[in-house]
């Protein structure tokens, strides 16, 4: 955040100069309307400051190209966090319950490419056993994928 902050006071350093040195290489006219020589060293100078202004532009546009993709990325951790907090309620309440079916979750599978609007069941479980094995899985995953996004964010 603070090589933004930089970046963009750079910018405005540069933008600045460089308006200053325009000024000075304004076309000089003599007195029928035709333009004299500018001035070379002021020139350079300018161009000069064009150049760096034009660099510190990209690197700022750079710069918040990976903010962005950054956000995103924590975005995702967040729903994955949301994610991971729901599942551990659910295998709070399967702990609780000792019957084999239990009536509180189950998995569906499902094919929503059915014509019809809504889904089609191919098959439920609501095993207890099998539901906490899948809890235990799918945390497991997340856990990875949180670990991967992390290590993404520090870079």
């Amino acid at each position: 955040m603070e090589t933004t902050k930089k970046n963009i006071e750079s910018a405005n350093v540069v933008k600045n100069a460089t308006a200053e040195a325009t000024a000075l290489t304004a076309p000089n006219l003599n007195k029928k309307g035709k333009e004299t020589k500018p001035k070379s060293e002021a020139q350079r100078k300018a161009e000069e400051l064009q150049k760096e202004m034009e660099r510190k532009q990209k690197e700022l546009a750079e710069c918040l190209k990976v903010l962005e993709a950054k956000k995103e990325l924590s975005a995702k951790r967040s729903t994955f966090i949301d994610t991971l907090d729901k599942i551990n309620t659910a295998e709070e309440v399967l702990n609780e319950d000792d019957t084999f079916e239990v009536t509180n979750y189950r998995l569906i599978f499902a094919n929503s490419g059915a014509p019809s609007y809504r889904e089609e069941s191919i098959f439920k479980i609501s095993n207890r056993e099998l539901l906490l094995n899948f809890v235990d899985f799918i945390r497991d995953k997340i856990n990875k994928k949180i670990a991967e996004i992390e290590a993404e964010l520090v870079k």
